[in-house]
């Protein structure tokens, strides 16, 4: 049995998905990892940016998609992103750099709800569907006094 291919990620795309030298969008990968190329891949070198994501929904709801990049690297795409859509449009403006609001709050949140026969499933959409991923853990909404 031969071993899975690998392939190198070489970005982020507007996503935040890695590309890969194949062209193909990786979630959850980082610029310089590199994966086996067969579906369900798995990362075989990880990149020095790689953290452990602070939500323990991270992965499972459809919200954050580099909550497992450091905060300095992903500061510095996001502010990259919107350069670049800005470029896109013909629009030449200086754009500050991008700052991090305090741990365990939100820059954005959509909940929804669903009543079923078992009760109430209150949480996030999973990625690309209309699941919904229960929120157990409330203590992100009160992690710090307003």
């Amino acid at each position: 049995m031969s071993e899975a291919p690998t392939i190198r990620i070489d970005r982020l795309g507007a996503k935040g998905d890695g590309i890969g030298e194949d062209g193909n969008a990786y979630p959850f990968t980082l610029p310089g990892e590199e994966v086996t190329g067969e579906a369900p891949y798995a990362i075989v070198t990880s990149a020095p940016a790689r953290v452990e994501p602070s939500c323990a929904h991270f992965g499972s709801c459809g919200g954050c998609s580099l909550q497992h990049m450091a905060l300095p690297d992903y500061l510095i795409w996001k502010r990259q992103v919107v350069i670049d859509t800005l470029g896109q449009r013909g629009i030449e403006a200086p754009v500050e750099p991008c700052f991090a609001c305090r741990p365990g709050e939100r820059r954005r949140v959509q909940f929804t709800a669903r009543r079923t026969e078992s009760g109430l499933i209150f949480g996030y959409h999973a990625p690309a569907s209309k699941r919904i991923v229960s929120v157990e853990d409330w203590a992100f909404l009160y992690a710090h006094d307003p």
